[in-house]
């Protein structure tokens, strides 16, 4: 009898647990909850703007603004009388100021918005603006508009030791420039169209980031580009007479850092000043990836000497937007002639191709110059794209915000038997996914007709997403097993999306010329081609790859080994000829190696100095008396007070010595979506309780919160240091514990703190359920994740790769403990690298020269600054310079964060043994998390096999 009832009772457990949870869940994320998750901000978009006031006419007048007429101004802005030729310029000095001008309308009409405006020094950032009218901003996207920055190159191309060709540095040109105000992401063709009624009317500006100079606003009649037939009617039918070739890398005028010349050595027939070479690189045309964001500029000058009618023909490659096409806004001297001149298209291909601009049927569009000097400029654009890329991500928005709310009824693992009866549940979701479907087909259509064939990537890829909208509504009791397929797709065609306005280009050269001349498509025949082939095949074996400096010819040398990409090695060498070198007289043998520092000591010619050395090495190295112990030189104190924190080489210091400087630094932050904070009421959490806290409740409503930790897989990521795989050791710092005993004999693990930390760290795993590895990026990016703590370098990606929640997120110092005194303490424990010198240096003296040249805020600036011309965003250095971190292109507020975290860094020691340190802690964890083992005994456990193998290698060498 007792058995029937205990099994009654546990069957009706189970149906309580069935049936009730869901609505449990539910009780957390009502109707209301689910009505808060839109647009962010509760701004309509632009196309809602424009389509409710598509009855309003165009302006047929010009209202003009002086910049320094604002009537009132908050923060910290400057009038000055003149400024570089212009007169009445406002300058907005610091970010957060704002002015307001007042303005008389005569009509009710649309108007576009264009700034005159001058870039100020500040952090290589494009400058961003809010904008507002009458103290409001009409429409979403006004929050953060931009002003590029101009750039040059700075001198001719460069040159290395063996002769092969790199493009010159970038510098910055201050000169006025007009931007009109339009979205930032190319997702409209034409600039932002504002509504004005007649009668007063206010604007207000605000610096978002990067301080600017304003000295003029008009509002003017709506842009509209010309047919191509009142273009051609516009002067006498006269053909100009000159021939003119620019090449491409000859560019005068860029709007992004990153455009500079590039090398191909693949055709024969690429253009340059010093012509092709099968045996070294040449910098012969300019584009490829670095130009492929809409808005992106590159500006050549020409003259033309006889007025009159050209046509233009380019020699390009454009291998990166598969079986489609990119686009390019030609304008001349800032103005695009007539509308086919704003639409540009480069077709698909491998190889280098050229094309004469000409509409369909062949024939050559042309365009009138006047004799004199011209710009011509080329934009990228997204062309036909254009229509694609904004519905797509209107869509992939709602389906995003759908999703939330279905994981906030399911979980992460929702059940296959359980019916959750999310169309009951979910409000108007059988409208949202029907209404979504319909839309992704559509669009998918319409990326086939674009690309001229069906069943493409990019179609597939929309349709998978669509399929699974369409499972789900075709099947709703089961629809909550698709989520998983629903995360996936998502995730994909977010991706998609972001690629898909990617529209690269690479140009060689391009040609003006009259319509009579015919362009010669400059393609090597067989034979030519065979045989620069040849050449390049008998010049791999005689090319020193590893080589990047050639020989040098200063009497005083030493040899410096990279294992780095080879633009990145090219970018030091090329610092090095034009810096160190000159100022020091020391010359400097820089090579491509993947040998280790024992290698090179074993074969009897080891590198003088060492970069980017692992944590752990130069103390295992030292150990082994492997190192230069650099106190030696009289001005290292000196040299030491360039990094951030005290104790910045503490992990490089042995048996009171110290055997390198830091170079690079990397650390934890915490990210935090700041539209899902604000659409539940929370604050950003300043203390690890508020953090759970903060967790807890995201997870009542099914969304989560992380940690970092990586699991140790090899020797390199121990070598990382301690700090770099979770966030214990920085938890322990911030409870006053340590890694190791004052004396460094042994770890101390086995302390009352130790234990107390350990437990709490272990406990985010096993009582609040966080998950151990997860995709943060793409959660983050979902709002699935809204909080998370990663290293900073994260700022990059959402930076870059995720376009589609720009000013939703926010990066703060990470939590911490409070201490006696009531004070919060988040100190961190640090990682990153060092650069030594081998005890074996031929020249220890030129190689202190050269590590204080390298850690110095001027080189680590310039170093940073030249990788992010070649590579992007993703170039820049993790410096230990913080003079040279200041100056980079980060947004104030988060470089305020980032400084704030890095002076409170405490490093960590590194000893003999202390691989094993790492090790241990991952042990414990594991054992603890997995296999439900008891914290402390587990700890203890681990802490003595550390201790053992510490021991072992300090009277291996004689550690005193």
């Amino acid at each position: 009898m007792k058995k029937g009832f205990a099994a009654l009772m546990a069957l009706v457990i189970i149906a309580v647990s069935v049936f009730v949870t869901p609505m449990t869940v539910f009780a957390e994320t009502d109707e209301d909850v689910f009505a808060s998750i839109s647009k962010g901000d509760g701004l309509k978009s632009y196309t809602e703007y424009s389509l409710e006031n598509a009855d309003i006419v165009d302006a047929t007048n010009e209202i003009v603004i002086s910049g320094g007429s604002f009537t009132t101004s908050t923060g910290s802005v400057e009038v000055v009388d003149e400024y570089e030729g212009k007169q009445s310029v406002t300058k907005f000095i610091k970010e957060k100021s704002s002015v307001t001008y007042e303005f008389t309308v005569s009509e009710t009409a649309k108007y576009n918005v264009l700034v005159t405006y001058i870039a100020l020094d500040g952090r290589n950032n494009a400058i961003s603006m809010g904008i507002a009218i009458d103290g409001e901003q009409p429409f979403d996207g006004l929050s953060e508009i931009e002003f590029p920055r101009l750039w040059e190159d700075d001198g001719d191309v460069r040159v290395d030791g063996i002769g092969n060709e790199f493009s010159p540095s970038q510098k910055e040109t201050f000169v006025y420039n007009q931007q009109y105000v339009q979205d930032p992401l190319g997702r409209e063709r034409l600039p932002y169209s504002f509504i004005l009624t007649e009668g007063k009317h206010t604007i207000t500006l605000t610096s978002v980031a990067e301080p600017i100079a304003i000295a003029e606003i008009k509002f003017s009649t709506p842009l509209s580009y010309s047919s191509y037939e009142d273009a051609l009617a516009s002067h006498e039918p006269i053909a100009g007479k000159d021939v003119l070739r620019v090449e491409g890398e000859a560019a005068n005028i860029k709007t992004t850092y990153s455009l500079v010349g590039k090398s191909d050595s693949s055709d024969a027939r690429m253009s340059s000043k010093n012509g092709q070479s099968p045996y070294l690189t040449r910098v012969n045309y300019i584009g490829n990836t670095n130009w492929q964001m809409p808005g992106e500029r590159i500006t050549w000058k020409v003259s033309v000497k006889e007025s009159g009618y050209y046509k233009f023909g380019f020699r390009y490659r454009q291998n990166y937007v598969l079986n489609g096409n990119s686009y390019r806004k030609l304008l001349i001297d800032g103005k695009v002639p007539f509308e086919e001149a704003a639409n540009l298209e480069f077709n698909y291909g491998v190889n280098w191709e050229y094309q004469e601009w000409a509409d369909d049927n062949g024939k050559p569009y042309l365009v009138w110059l006047d004799a004199g000097e011209h710009e011509i400029s080329m934009e990228v654009t997204l062309g036909d794209m254009t229509d694609v890329v904004r519905r797509l991500e209107a869509v992939l928005y709602d389906v995003g915000v759908t999703y939330r709310k279905i994981v906030m009824i399911t979980g992460e693992a929702p059940d296959a038997n359980r019916d959750y009866e999310l169309f009951k549940q979910i409000p108007d979701l059988q409208e949202t996914l029907t209404r979504c479907y319909a839309e992704l087909e559509a669009i998918a259509a319409e990326t086939e007709k674009l690309a001229g064939q069906a069943g493409g990537s990019n179609a597939s890829s929309i349709r998978s997403m669509s399929n699974v909208l369409d499972k789900m509504l075709e099947f709703p009791g089961s629809a909550h097993t698709y989520k998983g397929l629903y995360y996936t797709n998502y995730t994909s065609v977010s991706a998609l999306v972001y690629e898909m306005m990617k529209m690269a280009l690479a140009i060689d050269y391009f040609e003006i010329a009259p319509e009579s001349y015919t362009f010669d498509e400059n393609k090597a025949n067989f034979f030519e081609g065979a045989w620069y082939t040849f050449e390049r095949f008998l010049a791999s074996f005689s090319a020193n790859y590893n080589n990047i400096s050639g020989e040098t010819t200063a009497e005083e040398t030493i040899d410096i080994w990279v294992n780095w990409g080879r633009d990145q090695v090219r970018v030091l060498n090329d610092l090095i000829q034009s810096s160190f070198t000159p100022q020091t007289g020391i010359g400097v043998n820089l090579k491509i190696s993947n040998a280790s520092y024992i290698q090179g000591i074993l074969s009897g010619d080891p590198p003088d100095c060492s970069l980017h050395m692992a944590r752990s090495e130069p103390v295992n190295l030292a150990l082994r008396g492997a190192m230069y112990n650099l106190e030696n030189f009289h001005d290292f104190e000196k040299v030491k007070e360039r990094f951030y924190t005290q104790d910045a080489t503490l992990p490089f210091e042995f048996n009171d010595g110290t055997y390198a400087l830091p170079d690079t630094i990397s650390y934890y932050m915490m990210f935090y979506r700041t539209d899902i904070f604000e659409e539940y009421g929370l604050d950003a959490p300043t203390t690890w309780d508020e953090y759970i806290r903060v967790s807890s409740f995201l997870m009542r409503n099914n969304l989560q919160s992380s940690l970092p930790y990586v699991q140790l897989t090899g020797i390199a990521q121990v070598n990382q240091g301690v700090g770099a795989f979770s966030i214990f050791p920085s938890m322990l710092i911030q409870k006053g514990g340590k890694i190791y005993t004052d004396d460094c004999s042994a770890t101390d693990l086995t302390s009352s703190t130790a234990f107390e930390v350990f437990k709490y760290w272990t406990d985010f795993y096993n009582e609040y359920k966080f998950p151990k590895a997860a995709d943060f990026f793409n959660r983050f990016r979902l709002g699935i994740m809204p909080l998370g703590i990663q290293s900073y370098a994260q700022y990059i990606s959402l930076s870059m790769a995720a376009p589609e929640i720009s000013g939703k997120w926010a990066m703060a110092p990470i939590p911490g403990f409070v201490d006696e005194n009531g004070a919060i303490n988040n100190s961190q424990a640090g990682s990153g690298t060092g650069c030594g010198i081998l005890a074996s240096a031929k020249n220890p003296k030129g190689g202190w020269e050269f590590l204080k040249w390298w850690t110095s805020k001027e080189t680590q600036l310039a170093y940073s600054n030249n990788c992010e011309s070649i590579l992007g965003v993703s170039g820049r250095v993790a410096t230990s310079n913080p003079e040279a971190f200041k100056q980079m292109g980060w947004d104030s507020e988060s470089l305020n964060a980032l400084l704030t975290q890095w002076s409170r860094l405490k490093e960590i020691e590194e000893v003999p043994g202390g691989y094993y340190t790492a090790r241990v802690i991952d042990q414990a964890f594991w054992n603890v998390v997995d296999n439900g083992q008891n914290s402390k005994d587990q700890l203890i456990k681990w802490a003595e096999i550390a201790n053992q193998e510490i021991a072992r290698k300090r009277k291996q060498y004689n550690v005193k």
